[in-house]
């Protein structure tokens, strides 16, 4: 390889590199988030995954009233959702979001504990519009990747 066509190689990594971090700071950091899980700890480590994202505007919800009040009084960019919820289930919450005209578009992202990530829920929660899922524990990278797949951003 002569010193030009290394020159050009060192070119084309710098571009590729370029590409591959602006695509990640496309996410945009303003977005409104609602957290809906009836576990105060793993809203908190959805809270500060997020914000390991940079995204800093959520608000959590640990019950399927107080979320749904949230949705109709406030407008969020997309929903993180448990799909087990004390009492009612995340699918309930989402038939609920999908009924209502204001919110049907919203985007959702449904989080599986490990055992509920089955293709028969899966199936369901596609039918039902889910969005995108992630299954805990997973990481920043792994939410940045689903709100990526989510809005178009790659």
């Amino acid at each position: 390889m002569n010193i030009k066509t290394g020159k050009r190689i060192v070119s084309l990594l710098a571009i590729f590199c370029s590409l591959q971090s602006a695509t990640a700071d496309e996410i945009d950091k303003s977005m409104e988030v609602l957290i809906v899980d009836d576990s105060s700890l793993m809203r908190t480590i959805d809270r500060n995954l997020l914000g390991e994202i940079g995204i800093k505007h959520v608000t959590e919800a640990g019950n399927a009233e107080f979320a749904l009040e949230s949705l109709k009084s406030r407008h969020y960019d997309f929903v993180l959702l448990s799909w087990r919820l004390n009492g009612t289930s995340g699918l309930n919450v989402l038939s609920a979001i999908r009924n209502d005209p204001d919110t049907r578009l919203l985007p959702v992202i449904v989080t599986f504990d490990t055992n509920e990530n089955t293709p028969d829920n899966i199936a369901t929660g596609t039918q039902a519009g889910v969005n995108n899922y992630l299954t805990k524990p997973f990481t920043a990278n792994d939410l940045r990747a689903k709100l990526e797949h989510t809005f178009n951003l790659r």
